[in-house]
């Protein structure tokens, strides 16, 4: 998990192909410093960064998951939302052809959906057991 959240953290401060570092019109394609460079010429960055940001905060709450009631959990905790934290604001940072509010929209999704569905599990769990239970007396 630690592995998969290093390289989905680094592929999220530098995108593949990196950015452009000046600004310039070349044949058609509009080279603005700070840019991904991915980008500018395809449309699937979005759905790039939406699919690398779920994959670090999977594995960032299973890290947080693996460490609960070790000593410094707590430390540890902070670490992971520190990590956290400077990866949103580099990925909210990169400019993606105009589209910066779609790609904060899908990083805040990618972000929260591990975790709400950690929080509805158990609900969930809770009820079916229930309902299991009931069955079982009811034959």
């Amino acid at each position: 998990m630690a592995l998969i959240a290093a390289a989905t953290f680094q592929s999220g401060l530098n995108p593949p192909g990196g950015v452009w570092q000046d600004n310039k019109n070349d044949h058609g394609v509009n080279q603005e410093a700070g840019t991904a460079i991915l980008g500018s010429y395809s449309h699937n960055c979005k759905v790039f960064f939406f699919f690398n940001t779920l994959a670090f905060s999977l594995s960032i709450y299973v890290i947080g998951y693996l460490v609960y009631r070790f000593p410094f959990y707590v430390e540890i905790w902070i670490g992971l939302a520190s990590f956290s934290t400077t990866y949103g604001i580099s990925t909210a940072s990169l400019h993606l052809r105009g589209a910066a509010c779609l790609n904060e929209l899908l990083v805040t999704v990618a972000f929260l959906l591990p975790l709400v569905t950690l929080f509805a599990r158990y609900p969930l769990k809770r009820a079916w057991r229930k309902l299991s239970t009931h069955q079982s007396t009811d034959q």
